[in-house]
């Protein structure tokens, strides 16, 4: 009889620590975490079209000079925002930085339908009208939008023969929603003196050079989760100072013109 009620109280223990051990598994919730978007890494591409007759077009170099100063905020992430400043024929065709580069510089402007100045794409979004309030809020917003991609540069550069090769490494994070998508690597330059621009500005910034693959850019396949590796031979001319030279890196739909992703490095370290 002891040995009964031995066995039965075993019974009992075992079975409430059973049960106590199902009951708390059942509760545990499935904790899945959502990609994270980080506003502080995603970086886009303003693509500036001026010209050095352009009048207004002096309001927006200003702001865009203001955003160059690392002791002056205007937007909520000036460092992530990358000007290319494209100089166009309007209103004044003997602009010498439109004539350097005029065939690609209007090329690009008619694939957006660019007739004056200025004016401005975000990510291949029009900005409408200048106004430093307008397009301020526009960047900002921009900066919160999705990242889709991260781009990691590379840069080899020879001194001797003023050519390089840049290696973009492209990164989905988030699914593109199109599959027509080119990348586009821009050699600009800053600080070029133009002491004789019919609207007073000396100095010039952010100026597209060249197009290294193109007013159209070059096809590039991605897809959601990989890295896709795409390498690109480039010159420096003598006269465009390689010290003060960028290379602009940035993925677009050829049909939407939705921009998916930018990076920016120095032609030397």
């Amino acid at each position: 009889m002891l040995n009964k009620k031995i066995f039965r109280y075993i019974a009992l223990v075992l079975g409430i620590i059973f049960y106590s051990c199902e009951s708390n598994d059942s509760v545990k919730p499935i904790v899945t975490t959502p990609p994270s978007i980080d506003t502080n890494v995603k970086k886009i591409v303003l693509e500036f079209f001026t010209n050095s007759g352009c009048v207004p077009c002096v309001n927006a170099h200003a702001l865009f000079n203001q955003m160059k100063d690392p002791n002056v905020n205007i937007t909520t992430n000036d460092t992530n925002i990358y000007l290319v400043s494209i100089h166009v024929q309007y209103p004044f065709p003997p602009d010498s930085l439109y004539v350097a580069n005029a065939q690609q510089n209007s090329q690009r402007a008619t694939y957006y339908g660019v007739n004056f100045t200025p004016n401005a794409r975000l990510d291949g979004v029009n900005m409408g009208a200048f106004d430093a309030q307008l397009w301020t809020a526009e960047m900002n917003a921009e900066l919160s939008q999705i990242v889709y991609t991260k781009i990691t540069l590379q840069n080899n550069y020879n001194t001797s023969s003023d050519s390089g090769t840049v290696t973009a490494n492209v990164n989905v994070i988030n699914p593109i929603p199109t599959n027509d998508n080119v990348i586009h690597i821009y050699i600009t330059q800053d600080s070029i003196y133009y002491p004789t621009a019919p609207n007073g500005i000396d100095w010039f910034d952010d100026v597209v050079r060249t197009m290294a693959t193109g007013s159209a850019g070059e096809m590039i396949t991605l897809t959601n989760g990989n890295t896709t590796t795409f390498v690109k031979g480039y010159r420096i001319l003598p006269a465009w100072k390689r010290e003060h030279s960028f290379i602009t890196v940035f993925v677009q739909s050829i049909s939407t013109k939705a921009v998916y992703g930018a990076a920016r490095i120095k032609v030397l370290p």
